[in-house]
């Protein structure tokens, strides 16, 4: 971690996570790594090795850096984090998948739709899906395209933000409407397939950020001052080639789920 501290001379708590997260070789070999990741920057903190910026506290450097070199990093950088950070993608992500659906053979409702359930209790909920499919199968996909969050289970969080909480609900509305519900998004951690499958949920993890093609610049900048390459362009019309096959392989997912739920079934009789 003070190695990539280091290297990034100062970058936002968040950028070192996803640093760390995409290049370290550790997703796979540290359980809720977003989390533990979290914790080892704030004893980092604590034990002096890593100090907060006094211009804004969510920014990290090392100790023992040059005063001038942070200062002149972070006049550089801090206005790069604020356009990513700022940035609006869930929309694009949206259209994004609704094409990629489209081009699987779906039919999609254009622009998402707003739907209202009555529960047993006559209670009524009124909620809006970013992608709704109605066949060959019936789809309510949720859309989130920060690069900067990893979504964990909300089952294991003792204070969900309101992220967590928004898709929790999603999953459960969805679920008691008989849709299938899904979430994609660029980071999802390994929890939060766990938390879907009482939903008989999906969940597609991208890795990368896709913004529109106007913000080629943006991407660059990111690449050049925090040494992250998934921030990438994708056109409306032309979606990545990876959400494609997802979108094409869901109905096999379902059904190679389906297989596994009836062979669990007849050997446990």
């Amino acid at each position: 971690m003070l190695k990539e501290a280091r290297k990034q001379v100062v970058c936002h708590e968040r950028v070192l996570k996803l640093r760390l997260y995409y290049y370290y070789n550790l997703r796979g070999r540290v359980d809720s790594l977003w989390m533990e990741l979290h914790d080892a920057i704030g004893e980092a903190v604590d034990e002096g090795s890593l100090h907060r910026h006094s211009a804004d506290k969510g920014w990290v450097y090392c100790d023992g850096c040059a005063p001038g070199e942070v200062a002149e990093a972070y006049e550089r950088k801090a206005g790069v984090y604020s356009r990513w950070s700022h940035h609006d993608g869930g929309p694009h992500l949206e259209k994004l998948v609704r094409e990629a659906f489209r081009q699987a053979g779906y039919v999609v409702v254009s622009g998402g739709s707003r739907v209202n359930w009555r529960d047993e209790e006559g209670a009524s909920e009124d909620y809006q899906l970013d992608v709704h499919t109605l066949a060959p199968l019936r789809l309510g996909i949720e859309c989130k395209n920060k690069l900067s969050d990893v979504y964990i289970s909300p089952d294991i969080l003792s204070r969900p933000n309101d992220d967590h909480k928004q898709l929790a609900r999603h999953f459960r509305l969805c679920h008691g409407w008989g849709l299938i519900p899904g979430l994609v998004a660029p980071l999802i951690d390994a929890s939060f397939f766990g938390f879907i499958q009482p939903f008989d949920g999906l969940a597609c993890r991208l890795l990368f950020q896709y913004l529109p093609t106007s913000n080629e610049e943006l991407c660059k900048d990111v690449r050049r001052e925090f040494l992250i390459g998934h921030v990438v362009t994708a056109s409306e019309d032309d979606p990545p080639p990876n959400l494609v096959r997802w979108a094409r392989r869901v109905s096999g997912i379902l059904e190679g789920r389906s297989a596994r739920d009836q062979t669990a079934e007849s050997g446990s009789v």
